[in-house]
């Protein structure tokens, strides 16, 4: 799918749920947004902004270039078969009535690589009433258990993806991904769900 064709699928399909669509936007809160690394990218610019009742989902282009692996390694650049990233569709969720402690979940297969170079100041979290979670993903965050049962819960059922909290905000997404826009609305709803959950915490 070429660029011209994706505004136009995301372009309809926010009018059609009537949300607002705007090809080019601007996200203030993507300056809270971190790498695994404790790492702030400066944002080139952001496309198919959607904005509705309590979301933004859009497409952002980092201004630098992000070596990765197949399994979004921050060491990848040693890897032949490493890939630039300086794009990804992020869904957010930003609320005053969250106060999130900053942190991690992400799918357990990506942990080895992870171990060599997530922020060392955050911890990880043990799961071990929770086997079908603690199997499936890691948590790694500023506090030593950012999540209750039923977000535990809501993430045993869940596929993979990332996430990252940092104080008012979610942000969920799929390193080096452009979200397909028939997939957009479960995205959205997946995230609303989580943050809805978190809002309970």
């Amino acid at each position: 799918m070429d660029n011209q064709q994706r505004i136009r699928q995301l372009e309809t399909l926010a009018q059609e749920n009537n949300w607002s669509f705007s090809a080019n936007g601007k996200v203030s809160a993507i300056e809270k947004f971190e790498f695994q690394n404790g790492e702030k990218r400066q944002v080139d610019k952001i496309e198919n902004l959607i904005e509705g009742d309590g979301f933004k989902i859009f497409d952002v282009y980092w201004k630098q270039d992000f070596k990765v692996s197949n399994a979004f390694g921050p060491l990848a650049h040693k890897d032949s078969s490493a890939q630039n990233v300086h794009r990804q569709t992020i869904v957010l969720f930003e609320s005053s009535n969250l106060k999130l402690a900053k942190f991690y979940v992400y799918p357990k297969d990506s942990n080895n690589w992870l171990n060599n170079w997530i922020d060392k100041a955050f911890l990880q979290s043990n799961f071990s009433d929770y086997p079908e979670f603690e199997k499936r993903w890691v948590v790694r965050g500023s506090v030593k258990q950012p999540l209750n049962k039923d977000v535990i819960e809501f993430y045993e059922k869940s596929d993979n993806f990332w996430t990252f909290a940092n104080e008012n905000c979610i942000f969920i997404y799929q390193p080096n991904v452009l979200i397909h826009p028939a997939e957009i609305s479960v995205w959205i709803k997946r995230n609303l769900i989580l943050s809805n959950l978190f809002e309970e915490f």
